[in-house]
């Protein structure tokens, strides 16, 4: 009779968590976009991309995201376009329950600025990634210049 009654507890437990979610998937299908939330991972205040000019680049990409259903978002096309971007190092997009579209960026941190000897002027991140120069945010770093070579092995620059 225990066991009987524990066993029943238990599927109705999940019976109505089963519920609750189809409602919520259903809701979910219905909502719409009401509006786009950028926030940035990194501690610093400056950068070479703002969350002002990330939220351009979705409406640029995607048109205008707000008022289209939740559903009808491609979240991952929109991960992979953010991610194209030379100073962003890394994109999480998602959907919250309210109709809002979240945007975690971490962005690249210059470490050193090389200019070759062709005169061509990138930054290198943290993480290795040549970073094109920006007329929005000049960081304080150290300048490397020289007769400085960029070959098969070395980061490849597609820049001025």
């Amino acid at each position: 009779m225990k066991k009987t009654f524990q066993i029943l507890i238990w599927v109705t437990v999940l019976s109505g968590i089963s519920v609750i979610l189809g409602f919520a998937l259903i809701d979910q299908k219905t909502h719409k976009c009401t509006d786009i939330s950028v926030s940035l991972t990194d501690e610093n205040p400056r950068g070479f991309i703002t969350s002002s000019e990330i939220e351009k680049l979705v409406y640029l990409k995607f048109d205008s995201v707000r008022g289209k259903l939740i559903d009808s978002l491609n979240i991952e096309l929109i991960e992979m376009e953010l991610a194209q971007n030379p100073y962003i190092k890394s994109v999480n997009v998602y959907t919250t329950v309210h109709g809002k579209l979240s945007v975690e960026v971490e962005r690249e941190e210059a470490l050193i600025r090389i200019i070759n000897r062709k005169n061509q002027s990138y930054y290198l991140s943290r993480s290795g990634r040549a970073l094109p120069v920006s007329r929005n945010y000049i960081p304080h770093v150290v300048v490397a210049s020289g007769n400085i070579k960029e070959g098969k092995n070395n980061w490849p620059y597609t820049g001025n």
